[in-house]
């Protein structure tokens, strides 16, 4: 499982410019190589009582994206509902790695603070939480000699803040 490498060797990539709001950029995911609650188990989410809800994506995928903010929403649903309001989808939780992937590194201090990746179709539901899904907060480990990184972790909507963005499918 590729993504367990991300927390057991330290990363030396060439940061890529995070694309802006709004900008079209392409990812490939090899979803043969995700397991989604494997995801939640690198990321010290509380698995008592989790469930991944979906069909696991199979094979290699190359979709094009958009990072696009919703404002306040309640849950995956409202962001769901206003992403469709523009003619998008929400993206899957598990393109985060891929996102992780191509942009290893958040490029400055323009560049989002949090980004949610979760849609209605494939879903982690917790015991305590309810739904929760992937997320990138902006952030710093000094532990692993990085000055800067995206720091991967799961949450639920009432983290969502104004200034989220979401990565949508461009349809």
């Amino acid at each position: 499982m590729d993504f367990l490498l991300r927390w057991l060797l330290p990363t030396k990539a060439t940061p890529c410019k995070v694309p802006s709001e709004g900008a079209v950029f392409q990812l490939t995911l090899d979803a043969d190589r995700i397991d989604p609650f494997g995801m939640a188990l690198v990321d010290n989410v509380e698995t008592l009582g989790l469930k991944f809800e979906g069909k696991r994506l199979k094979g290699r995928i190359t979709k094009s994206f958009q990072l696009l903010c919703f404002g306040d929403v309640k849950n995956t649903d409202d962001a769901e509902m206003r992403a469709s309001a523009q003619g998008k989808k929400l993206a899957r939780g598990e393109w985060r790695e891929a996102f992780l992937s191509k942009f290893p590194y958040p490029d400055g201090p323009d560049c989002p603070y949090h980004i949610a990746f979760g849609s209605v179709e494939a879903k982690w539901v917790s015991e305590k939480y309810g739904n929760i899904f992937p997320i990138l907060y902006h952030g710093f480990r000094r532990h692993r000699g990085e000055d800067r990184e995206w720091i991967p972790n799961f949450s639920c909507a009432t983290d969502i803040r104004s200034y989220t963005l979401w990565l949508v499918e461009d349809k």
